[in-house]
């Protein structure tokens, strides 16, 4: 049952997120900002400048010894305040991505990272961090390391991750559609002045759209997901193998998640109420010629643990700008030509490198 809650969990929390980041007066807001959101996802490239802040990380002591307490206080003090920032230069017509990724820790040595990653069809270039504790041998210090997937999967055995967007895309745009059309467009979607948006000077838009979630239509939210949305957007995943395979989950697992999402829906409902304090959830979004420009969530709440009775306040800000959509930006940086291979930077280091296969990701 537990593992359940725990996939069941996640899906309202990425129904939740699909619901606010999905956007001609005459169509239902959250239609508007669908077709904004997949048409920017569709497009052929762009620049995303990202930032992630949490603002508010607070632990209330439960039931649990003063050890876990201490380890719990020392793991909040590092992430309080901890922000990551993100360019991106996106291409599809040339299958690349360039990021260059910032972590700030303010709570852990005023520690600042910086990565440049390239991303390039089967190979992943990025400049590993100084971190001041572990330093790097000097052979790889402000070099590229070269990471091949292809090479990885075969020495792990196993066949080549396939990283198809235009599957990715369809997906989202179809657990979007399905947890979107089960809320009233009235009660959860406003249409912003643009004098009253409080965007920033350099985004234009010519309409914005606030998604609005709170203490007030939180029990009714639930309800629509759990009786909904949730098990619409489950068979959509069930009646294509693609992606059961693409989210990483085998179909017997995800049928038994639905079958105890029917089952136990009053005991998941009650879960939710009695665990989780929406103090607000809130996402702004720009619309600019039918593209989503800009968009910023703030997210507010309060997680208990029934077990322990610890209380975590969680607190975070995040925003997204889109520029040059469509428009070919070029890149900063030249593939690099002399680099050391990913096998030289975990010398000496008991890892397997086929492990890093579950943790590729793609920056869109």
């Amino acid at each position: 049952m537990k593992r359940a809650l725990q996939a069941i969990s996640l899906m309202v929390a990425l129904s939740l997120l699909l619901v606010g980041c999905g956007g001609a007066a005459s169509k239902p807001l959250k239609d508007t900002l669908l077709a904004a959101a997949m048409k920017t996802a569709g497009a052929g490239s762009y620049v995303m400048d990202a930032s992630f802040k949490i603002d508010k990380f607070d632990m209330t002591e439960g039931a649990i010894d003063s050890e876990e307490l201490a380890v719990a206080s020392e793991v909040a003090a590092v992430v309080k305040d901890a922000a990551i920032q993100a360019k991106a230069i996106y291409n599809k017509e040339a299958g690349r991505t360039d990021v260059d990724l910032q972590l700030v820790l303010p709570g852990f040595m005023n520690m600042s990272l910086n990565v440049p990653i390239i991303m390039n069809g089967d190979n992943i270039y990025f400049k590993a961090p100084q971190i001041p504790f572990l330093p790097l041998p000097p052979e790889v210090t402000d070099k590229y390391i070269a990471l091949d997937l292809k090479q990885l999967a075969e020495q792990a055995g196993e066949p080549m991750p396939s990283i198809d967007i235009a599957a990715q895309q369809k997906l989202a745009q179809e657990i979007a559609t399905a947890a979107m059309k089960h809320f009233d467009d009235k009660k959860y979607f406003t249409d912003v002045k643009l004098a009253d948006a409080g965007l920033p000077e350099q985004v234009k838009a010519n309409k914005v759209v606030k998604f609005s979630l709170n203490d007030s239509n939180y029990e009714e939210t639930i309800t629509v997901l759990l009786e909904k949305a949730l098990p619409e957007i489950i068979d959509i995943i069930l009646k294509n193998e693609d992606y059961l395979t693409m989210i990483g989950i085998e179909k017997a697992e995800l049928e038994n998640v639905k079958q105890q999402l029917t089952a136990e829906q009053a005991v998941i409902k009650a879960f939710f109420q009695n665990n989780l304090k929406i103090n607000k959830v809130e996402v702004v979004s720009a619309i600019d010629k039918d593209y989503l420009v800009h968009q910023v969530t703030n997210f507010d709440v309060e997680i208990k643990d029934e077990e322990s009775g610890e209380t975590i306040a969680l607190a975070l800000t995040a925003s997204v700008n889109y520029t040059d959509v469509d428009k070919k930006p070029a890149f900063t940086q030249e593939i690099p030509t002399e680099t050391v291979p990913f096998d030289q930077l975990l010398g000496g280091m008991m890892m397997d490198p086929s492990l890093f296969l579950e943790d590729e990701a793609v920056v869109e």
